[in-house]
């Protein structure tokens, strides 16, 4: 974000192993519920899903972002084919870390009650819905998985080529989604 010109950046991470402050980063740990102040943007990627209470989690980010600010949340979502698919062996599901997975529709509405306007999203799922899939339907974890050597170049490829499909056709396994703070 800073070579985009943004200063006074922060990161909040509970489980951060060092706090740091660098270069005009802040990097503290602390979880949402401890955050004090506002801000023009703040950014979930891919933890979201991770936290306990999303009603509250939301609520808490409508006291962060500034009137007018952005808001943006990367997350899986059921909205994907491979999990209508798939079902238990879809990765995503990540069981115990994810604690929710929701659709784009149940995002938006959750926005919607807590001060945002969904304003646009965009599907940027990875072959990874494919592979590890895959893996998780032979037994195998995802953790120390080889990609290059359980799956030929040409498989890895043609999951790359379906990965984009499905984002272009809104049927990937995970969206970014922008957020505006309703003034």
């Amino acid at each position: 974000m800073r070579c985009s010109g943004f200063n006074k950046l922060f990161g909040f991470d509970p489980y951060v192993h060092e706090e740091l402050e660098l270069n005009g980063l802040k990097l503290e740990r602390k979880d949402v519920d401890s955050v004090h102040g506002t801000y023009d943007i703040v950014m979930l990627h891919h933890s979201f899903e991770h936290m306990e209470d999303p009603q509250s989690v939301f609520k808490n980010l409508s006291g962060i972002v500034k009137k007018g600010g952005k808001l943006l949340i990367r997350v899986p979502v059921t909205d994907g084919l491979v999990w209508k698919v798939e079902r238990t062996n879809w990765f995503q599901l990540d069981a115990p870390r994810h604690f929710f997975i929701p659709s784009v529709e149940a995002m938006a509405k959750m926005g919607q009650e807590n001060g945002f306007n969904l304003y646009f999203s965009e599907f940027d799922s990875s072959a990874s819905q494919f592979m590890f899939t895959s893996l998780y339907k032979k037994g195998k974890s995802f953790i120390k998985a080889d990609l290059n050597s359980e799956f030929s170049k040409a498989d890895r490829n043609k999951y790359k080529t379906m990965a984009k499909e499905y984002n272009k056709e809104r049927k990937g396994d995970q969206v970014c989604l922008y957020y505006k703070k309703i003034e």
